[in-house]
């Protein structure tokens, strides 16, 4: 198999992991956005009506780690592809992505991972589970570790907005459509003459991000009541002790 063959066929696992992905995100970013119109208690039942889609035993390795994970072996291994050529980026996509999607696809990595981390990993390892959580969880947090809290979510919320709408459209194009022209190698030379607005995306992007960011921080300031406050704060203390 020829290495031209290989980048596209990495091009498709990326793309489809990518849309895969995007259900779960989709999902929950909704259960944080609905607090800007109910409050936390809105957005924590809409959590409990979405938790059995995208944790259930078959689909969280495939909605969630599994597409993840797939999504950016894909993008690394396009990444060697193309330094190997010696080439940056595929000449076919770069009027189609806004400016640093890679990079910041890149940065999304451990901001992703430490999210999980925290309301999956270790809450799974101290209670044996993490269905009895709520956004109580990350509210508490918001409170009594507001700089860390805010920062890491913030961050996830703002790249998260940005690489998603930078590459949601060309994902769902090369998943669905397969146009020939959008699977080449980055060694194909690029004829497109459609007029591209990064203008419009980076307002999406925009509006998405303030959205969530908003949820969030309602999340913090209005929830009162977390009866599992001692257990959230020996969680957070696994994930940096002192």
């Amino acid at each position: 198999m020829s290495l031209v063959k290989i980048y596209s066929g990495l091009t498709t696992i990326q793309s489809a992991s990518a849309v895969v992905f995007s259900t779960f995100v989709a999902i929950h970013g909704a259960q944080v956005a609905v607090a800007t119109i109910g409050g936390p208690d809105m957005s924590n039942r809409w959590l409990l009506l979405g938790r059995p889609f995208y944790q259930d035993q078959h689909l969280e390795g495939l909605l969630v780690s599994g597409a993840a994970v797939v999504h950016v072996l894909a993008g690394v291994a396009k990444a060697g592809i193309r330094g190997y050529w010696g080439q940056k980026n595929n000449n076919n996509t770069t009027t189609t992505l806004l400016p640093y999607h890679h990079i910041v696809g890149y940065v999304l990595v451990p901001v992703v991972w430490l999210h999980y981390d925290l309301v999956r990993t270790l809450p799974v390892r101290y209670f044996g589970d993490s269905a009895m959580l709520d956004f109580g969880h990350i509210a508490w947090g918001l409170q009594n570790w507001p700089i860390f809290t805010y920062t890491l979510h913030g961050t996830l919320i703002g790249t998260a907005a940005y690489h998603i709408v930078s590459g949601a459209s060309l994902a769902y194009q090369r998943t669905f459509k397969r146009k020939r022209s959008e699977n080449a190698s980055p060694s194909s030379s690029s004829s497109s003459s459609s007029v591209y607005r990064p203008h419009k995306k980076m307002a999406a992007a925009a509006t998405v991000g303030l959205v969530l960011l908003s949820g969030l921080f309602i999340i913090g300031r209005q929830t009162k009541k977390i009866p599992l406050r001692f257990e959230y704060e020996a969680i957070y203390k696994m994930l940096l002790p002192n």
